[in-house]
């Protein structure tokens, strides 16, 4: 808890300069937009206070125990959070906008407009 309390603060003051991810308008780039787009979701935080990355974390299933991996309690938290709550659909929702503000009428668009139903 107080390592979730450490990061809020900083959090806080990260927020200040905090610059919403542009419009993705090269391919070749592709990868990199990507990264900058889950570096920011990890700087924004969601209904619980978890940062959106909780959104698309790739992790299905977490180890548990003290040989589960993750650089610290921060990431544990965020690779634990239930994917059923409410909270987590409004989440879902706010990381969507995100995602369409940064690649609607982009080169990416007809890829990633296959899930806006999903």
């Amino acid at each position: 808890m107080i390592e979730i309390n450490k990061h809020e603060k900083e959090d806080k003051e990260l927020a200040k300069d905090l610059v919403a991810p542009g419009q993705i308008d090269n391919l070749k780039k592709i990868r990199d937009a990507f990264e900058n787009i889950a570096e920011y979701l990890l700087q924004i935080r969601g209904m619980t206070g978890v940062p959106l990355a909780n959104v698309i974390c790739e992790d299905k299933e977490v180890p548990e125990g003290p040989d589960n991996f993750y650089q610290d309690a921060f990431k544990e938290v965020i690779a634990q959070c239930p994917h059923e709550e409410e909270s987590y659909a409004a989440d879902n929702a706010q990381v969507w906008s995100i995602i369409r503000v940064c690649d609607h009428g982009g080169p990416t668009w007809s890829w990633v407009s296959l899930y806006l139903r999903a």
